[in-house]
């Protein structure tokens, strides 16, 4: 069955022009941006070149699209949406659904959901694209939870950008100016750029995070919780979230910076058998973590999740600590 196409702009990528459909006015994409200006952009946020910057992501400067004041929800396999600056939730209930050359705004939590628990076998790809939240105090995830490809995707005003389920992909991705909304108590929402709550992968599946610049830093500037964070979650067992396993995680190539702590895996040893096969290899940190640069469950490295060539911008090693908890610790601490 031929796909279906919402051809709601005036593309002029390549040279190529799709056709315009609908009276609304244009949208043009980056205007007064160059490439330039784009690249400048990531050499000051300290994106190392050679890594994924403003530069390679998003929807390309000079793109017109169509603004759509409305949700969307895929209605038929193959579905794709292109060429729009929609306000509104996504919602994705089919197969093999493509979003691309899109900006999308909204208050949503998640602003796309990939409802794959309800409708199985939902999956979309996702590329180049900006996806943001509408305010810079926003509430919520950007992406979730599972069954995406996310490439040359830029993730912006968010509480949380990905959140990585079960067969999902990060590639060539850009994080940053995470939200800062308060909780009623007045203290900041917890953000990241990355988070797994359970990512239950099949022998054989991985869900992977790959050639992406996580910049786990506010849009005041001051640091978010982390740029990765993985875990599980579910029923609750002495005091403790189990329940969905995380396994075959690999992250690899990227670019991390800001942060408590810039990488954390953080579970209880009454989970070991539910996290194995996290791989980390080949990233780069910036350094400037609040804490350092890694930390998780002493029990856990080496045998549950590995560290491969882990090193900061300057070339050196990077740092890990262990994650402790004992009868005279309220919480989570570095020993």
């Amino acid at each position: 069955m031929p796909s279906r196409r919402h051809l709601l702009g005036l593309g002029l990528l390549g040279g190529v022009g799709l056709g315009l459909r609908g009276s609304a006015t244009p949208v043009v994409v980056g205007t007064g941006d160059t490439l330039a200006a784009r690249t400048a952009r990531s050499r000051a946020a300290g994106i190392p070149t050679g890594m994924t910057g403003y530069e390679h992501v998003g929807v390309p400067v000079g793109t017109q699209l169509t603004p759509r004041r409305s949700s969307f929800t895929s209605s038929a396999d193959g579905e794709v949406l292109e060429f729009v600056d929609l306000r509104g939730l996504v919602t994705i209930n089919h197969r093999d659904v493509t979003i691309r050359y899109c900006r999308i705004t909204s208050t949503g939590d998640p602003k796309i959901r990939v409802n794959s628990a309800r409708h199985q076998g939902a999956s979309l790809h996702l590329h180049d694209c900006v996806v943001r939240g509408a305010s810079d105090t926003d509430h919520g995830t950007a992406i979730g939870y599972g069954n995406y490809t996310a490439e040359r995707v830029w993730v912006t005003r968010c509480e949380d950008a990905f959140r990585l389920g079960a067969n999902a992909t990060i590639d060539t991705c850009l994080t940053d100016g995470q939200s800062i909304a308060r909780l009623p108590n007045g203290s900041r929402v917890h953000t990241d750029g990355v988070q797994s709550t359970g990512a239950d992968n099949a022998d054989g599946v991985w869900s992977t995070v790959r050639n992406s610049s996580l910049l786990a830093v506010r849009v005041d500037g001051s640091k978010g919780n982390s740029a990765v964070i993985l875990g599980s979650e579910g029923p609750r067992v002495d005091g403790e979230n189990l329940g969905t396993p995380t396994r075959n995680v690999l992250v690899e190539g990227n670019f991390f910076s800001d942060g408590s702590y810039s990488v954390m895996q953080k579970a209880p040893e009454n989970a070991r058998g539910l996290m194995e096969n996290i791989v980390f290899r080949d990233n780069v940190y910036a350094g400037n973590g609040e804490y350092g640069e890694i930390a998780v469950p002493r029990w856990a490295v080496g045998k549950y999740v590995t560290f491969t060539d882990e090193v900061t911008a300057d070339g050196s090693r990077a740092g890990l600590s262990y994650w402790a908890k004992s009868a005279t610790a309220p919480d989570w601490f570095v020993d």
